[in-house]
């Protein structure tokens, strides 16, 4: 970690130097996390904030800084509606995501296989594509976000995404849809690992697990979106389907143009219906994009990259949002008077600047850092496997004959999405009570469980269920993870890290796609058979990760 100590910043930093106790000194001591601040107690405090969390701490990294006036000008600025508005942005953002990813899989089942000529095969690699662009998206965005700021990365990524999502729409071809869901996944893949991030460096450490939870809870607004889209545009215009029909492709296309359905009518000319579907559909893209450029940047990456005053001005506005009339935040950020220290800190300024995504990868290949991104890795692999094998592909696993013919797709995904409020909830409660950690495997345990209960299950009221009950403990270890992943790496590589887990995710998801199309007609158990068991997998990695809970620094 010596790369990692001789750059960190002014602003995380504990130790004031040799003299008398400073004004911060009094602040730390005041904070509500004092136990943590004091060296010489630090472990003591530790087990003191554990038995107060109800041991969410219990396997909390002694590498783990504590935290430095940037922290308590935080704690004192408090949680209130400056950061209400941060949110907001940034679960537009989610939604959006969420949504432009799964429509494709809801469009893939329309007509659309009949205008593209789309077999099993090209589905696989049509789904596959946005995994690849946000594969690609993860490694440029997050390192670019650590360089030249949260903001303004996050917006050049969603306005590509809703840029490439209106080409979607109006593609002609299959290798133009293609092409154009590759760059969607170049914009939802820096898109992810970058809002968690920016929004979790505005707020204060024991705030910070459950209102990143309420973050990441916005992609099930996303899937509910999406999944009532489908329900309004596609269903009442799709084409009679019978899973037993073993007719050729292009025999079925041929009765789809006769009966000319999979069309809607407005002012009298016909549309497309997964056109028309694919182009409502970017709206959330939209309206994130220009909610999250009417936003701040984040405070923390402008104080650790030598934009004091402007990181100052930032923390000021959330002050008065927030209506903080105390100012002992900024006590806390002016703390350090010593010459000596001003000079270090204007060099430690000047080497960040000149950092470069080779730097954070050997910050990266650090001790404890290294083992956290082997595991949290092949967490983000096999979690992304399972996930997006199962709710991608669960449309076509209906209409294959997993639920009734008569049986609404769309509607039943409604309910699935729906089901994740509960997950939702339950990760809010309990990433502080037994920590992100234990949350994050407990959760996958259920996954892996569900998936192979809803294969032995043959009435489509079962087979519903508990693919609800899949969506709900699910959704619960993505948050459990994303919360986890924010605090187990220092602001400076944070989002190169969380790009870079979030990349290897994408091979998951690519692997996933290409089995699930290749198997899927043929015969839909055996993906979802690996499924379940590589979920189990990703419960063994992350029993090996270390535990924070509520008041972890992310120095």
């Amino acid at each position: 970690m010596a790369n990692l100590r001789s750059a960190r910043p002014y602003a995380d930093k504990g130790d004031f130097g040799p003299g008398g106790e400073s004004e911060t000194d009094g602040l730390l001591r005041d904070s509500p996390n004092r136990n943590q601040y004091d060296g010489a107690t630090a472990e003591k405090g530790q087990r003191e904030q554990k038995q107060q969390n109800g041991g969410a701490e219990a396997d909390h990294d002694d590498d783990v800084e504590p935290p430095g006036p940037f922290d308590v000008a935080i704690d004192r600025i408090g949680f209130g509606r400056g950061q209400m508005f941060v949110l907001l942005a940034a679960a537009m953002a989610n939604a959006s995501d969420s949504v432009e990813l799964a429509a494709v899989s809801f469009a893939i089942t329309t007509t659309m296989e009949c205008d593209l000529e789309l077999d099993s095969g090209r589905k696989g690699w049509l789904i596959s594509a946005t995994f690849i662009g946000m594969m690609a998206g993860g490694w440029l965005w997050g390192q670019w976000a650590d360089r030249y700021g949260r903001k303004r990365t996050l917006v050049i990524a969603l306005a590509l995404n809703a840029s490439a999502a209106l080409g979607c729409a109006l593609a002609t071809s299959y290798l133009e849809l293609v092409l154009y869901r590759v760059v969607c996944g170049l914009g939802i893949g820096g898109s992810i690992p970058i809002l968690f991030s920016y929004f979790s460096e505005f707020t204060p450490a024991a705030e910070r697990g459950r209102a990143v939870t309420v973050l990441a809870a916005s992609w099930m607004i996303g899937a509910i979106i999406v999944a009532v889209l489908a329900f309004l545009i596609i269903s009442p215009t799709e084409c009679a389907r019978n899973s037993n029909d073993k007719r050729t492709q292009a025999a079925i296309c041929a009765d789809q143009a006769t009966e000319k359905c999979g069309l809607t009518q407005i002012g009298g000319a016909d549309f497309d219906s997964w056109r028309l579907f694919l182009l409502t559909s970017t709206v959330p893209a939209i309206l994130a994009t220009i909610l999250v450029a009417f936003q701040n940047e984040s405070p923390r990456w402008l104080m650790l990259n030598g934009y004091p005053e402007e990181a100052e001005a930032v923390l000021a506005d959330l002050a008065r949002s927030n209506g903080t009339s105390d100012s002992g935040w900024a006590i806390a950020l002016h703390s350090t008077t010593n010459q000596s220290q001003d000079t270090l800190r204007d060099q430690e300024s000047h080497e960040r600047k000149q950092r470069t995504f080779i730097d954070g990868l050997r910050d990266l290949a650090q001790p404890p850092l290294y083992s956290r991104m082997v595991l949290l890795c092949s967490c983000w692999f096999f979690l992304s496997f399972g996930f997006y094998g199962f709710t991608l592909w669960l449309p076509t696993y209906y209409k294959s004959g997993g639920i009734d013919d008569d049986s609404d797709v769309y509607l039943v995904s409604i309910w699935v999405g729906l089901a994740n409020l509960p997950g939702n909830t339950f990760s809010y409660l309990m990433v502080d009570r037994i920590g992100r950690k234990w949350t994050l495997v407990l959760s996958l345990i259920l996954s892996g469980a569900c998936v192979f209960v809803v294969l032995a299950i043959t009435s489509t009221t079962g087979v519903v269920a508990f693919s609800c009950v899949f969506a709900a403990v699910s959704v619960s270890a993505w948050n459990a993870l994303n919360v986890l992943v924010v605090e187990l790496f220092p602001t400076m590589v944070r989002s190169t890290a969380f790009g870079i887990q979030a990349a290897v995710g994408r091979i998951g998801s690519i692997a996933s796609s290409l089995i699930f199309g290749q198997f899927a007609e043929a015969d839909p158990a055996l993906p979802m058979t690996v499924t379940g068991t590589v979920l189990f997998a990703a419960a063994l990695c992350c029993l090996a990760l270390p535990n924070t809970g509520r008041g972890t620094s992310i120095n």
